[in-house]
């Protein structure tokens, strides 16, 4: 088990904290709550400064959360000095945000960008291409969040959960199963995690998602060792579940100094499993064609200290506005993909949000108004 060990203290969220949770949503103020992958005790992050910053140089010898987004070579967003949850009375004014929410995708519209995508693909510009859809699903409001977030945690135990409000992009959560990066004692570990199935059958996996992991393995073991200047240990594939998927997974481990480790996470981000394979040209096609802007989705988020750093790619997650919530989703698409099978790949993985909002609309909302 990754045991966290930051000289950083962020404070605990615990029941007791639910109409402070709430309320932070509720008023719009800067936070996450989250819960380590496989731990059982939860963090609230309420900082007492919130910085733009725009590259990992900016990083060093921090300590704090950030948030960046999915295209690369953006200003991100990092939370610093976090405040005891009884002090939030220092807490600066609520930050202005012009919330934008996006619409949502049609079956129709969607396989008709999946097949435009194969074109691009059959010309030879590309060799896969993550192409990302949105559903839209009633949810219970801010003032539900603490139920949301605990309600993730008890389904996907295994998952990098949270539930955040941040300058710029709003309200959001998720149950990420996918490291970027983990450092600690001087070594760094990531994953590819590609190539997805159903959970509810034994079907075998097929070239398609082969090709697609493979693919993905090839391009973290070159920027490793572009990155770190040696060769990691791989191990792998091995098959994982998250949720009502399962992913194949392969793991790499490499020594590396806090420096490289960091700039190794920038240079990985977007891996061929949330962007596409060569990832200029994938991420060329996907800025041109979505219809939406994926903002934090497909990101990255997590902690940084000077002795580890625990960052996670921003997968099944969802955008909360006050009645709705926007699921964001994706596949990878490849000369192998059919349409009608991508549609239905994009609804399995919405089950991982769909499953915890669905609670919050039978959850009476709480939050006090003297929080201050």
């Amino acid at each position: 088990m990754w045991i966290p060990t930051f000289k950083m203290e962020v404070p605990l969220y615990e029941k007791k904290h639910q109409d402070l949770l709430n309320f932070l949503a509720l008023n719009k103020y800067p936070f996450v709550v989250y819960r380590q992958p496989g731990e059982i005790v939860d963090h609230l992050f309420i900082p007492s400064i919130v910085e733009t910053l725009t590259s990992a140089e900016q990083l060093s010898g921090r300590e704090g959360f950030l948030f960046a987004p999915f295209i690369p070579n953006q200003p991100f967003i990092f939370f610093s000095h976090p405040l005891s949850p009884p002090i939030v009375s220092l807490m600066q004014e609520p930050m202005p945000c012009e919330e934008d929410f996006p619409l949502e995708s049609e079956r129709d519209s969607h396989a008709q960008l999946i097949n435009q995508t194969m074109d691009y693909i059959h010309l030879g510009e590309a060799h896969k291409v993550v192409i990302s859809g949105i559903f839209r699903q009633a949810w219970g409001g801010p003032g539900t969040s603490a139920k949301l977030y605990e309600t993730l945690c008890t389904l996907y135990p295994e998952a990098y959960c949270y539930l955040a409000w941040v300058p710029g992009f709003g309200l959001w959560a998720g149950a990420s199963p996918e490291v970027l990066i983990r450092w600690k004692n001087n070594v760094l570990q990531t994953m590819a995690l590609a190539g997805t199935l159903p959970t509810a059958n034994n079907t075998d996996w097929r070239l398609k998602e082969a090709e697609e992991h493979n693919w993905v393995v090839a391009y973290i073991d070159h920027s490793l060792r572009n990155h770190i200047g040696h060769q990691p240990e791989i191990k792998g594939p091995e098959e994982i579940k998250a949720g009502t998927a399962r992913h194949l997974c392969t793991r790499f481990q490499v020594q590396s100094s806090q420096t490289q480790a960091l700039q190794a996470a920038f240079a990985l981000h977007p891996t061929p499993a949330v962007c596409g394979f060569p990832q200029k040209t994938a991420l060329q096609f996907i800025l041109k064609n979505e219809t939406h802007k994926r903002e934090l989705y497909t990101g990255f988020a997590g902690c940084v200290s000077n002795h580890q750093i625990d960052l996670f790619v921003n997968l099944r997650c969802a955008k909360l506005g006050p009645a709705q919530a926007y699921i964001f989703v994706g596949g990878g698409i490849t000369r192998y993909s059919v349409a009608e099978d991508e549609w239905d790949e994009i609804n399995l993985k919405r089950a991982t949000l769909s499953a915890a909002l669905l609670p919050t609309l039978t959850t009476t909302q709480t939050y006090r108004n003297d929080i201050r």
